[in-house]
């Protein structure tokens, strides 16, 4: 059994290392929660890059309303919320994949430089400020993608948009990281766990 528990460890030291934290949980964010989609600028949407957000509030993750654990408060009358984090990267070309970890209520659309590269709980088609999640999360619900690497050198935006499961659900919960694989790197989605057990033998998988 301590052999075991050896090989266990050295696994997930060697399989969850080499990656690089671009956003960490409790980031500052600019958010808007005016009971509205923000309104375009020209021919710029909110989730673009250029998308000039100054007049959006900022706070600290937790971001959302209902659930008495918020960092921030954000406006409680609001069916969906936005939030836009602009981070400076000088070398994109290091990173392998990205693995987004999402913390969320009740359903969610991730971009990335103004292109969808995740949603959660939401139905297909054009998502507008009235659209509604397709399902009820959990408090605080927890979810994570891995997506290709898409950043460019310079200022790169994640933007994301929280959506109620209806007009009368009671809390928006809202937190994000994102972190960068480096080249060659592989993805752990799950990992090391104990399968096959027998009186002298111990399978050891993790998922990729």
């Amino acid at each position: 059994m301590r052999y075991l528990t050896f090989v266990l460890t050295m696994a997930t030291i060697s399989l969850a290392t080499a990656q690089t934290s671009l956003v960490s949980d409790g980031s500052s964010w600019s958010y808007y929660d005016n009971a509205q989609e923000p309104p375009d600028q020209g021919s710029i949407t909110w989730h673009e890059t250029s998308y000039d957000d100054n007049s959006w509030a900022q706070g600290d993750a937790q971001l959302g309303y209902g659930d008495n654990d918020e960092t921030t408060l954000i406006n409680e009358n609001t069916y969906t919320a936005y939030f836009r984090k602009t981070i400076q990267v000088s070398d994109p070309s290091i990173y392998g994949e990205l693995v987004l970890n999402l913390t969320f209520d009740d359903g969610a659309v991730v971009y990335l430089n103004g292109v969808e590269v995740w949603r959660i709980n939401m139905p297909t088609g054009t998502i507008s400020y009235s659209t509604f999640s397709s399902s009820s999360s959990g408090d605080n619900a927890l979810a994570s993608k891995v997506v290709a690497n898409t950043l460019v050198t310079g200022p790169n935006t994640i933007a994301v948009e929280v959506h109620q499961r209806s007009a009368t659900s009671s809390d928006i919960s809202f937190d994000f990281n994102l972190v960068a694989n480096d080249v060659g790197d592989v993805s752990i989605i799950r990992g090391p766990y104990l399968q096959k057990a027998s009186p002298t033998s111990m399978t050891v998988k993790w998922r990729t």
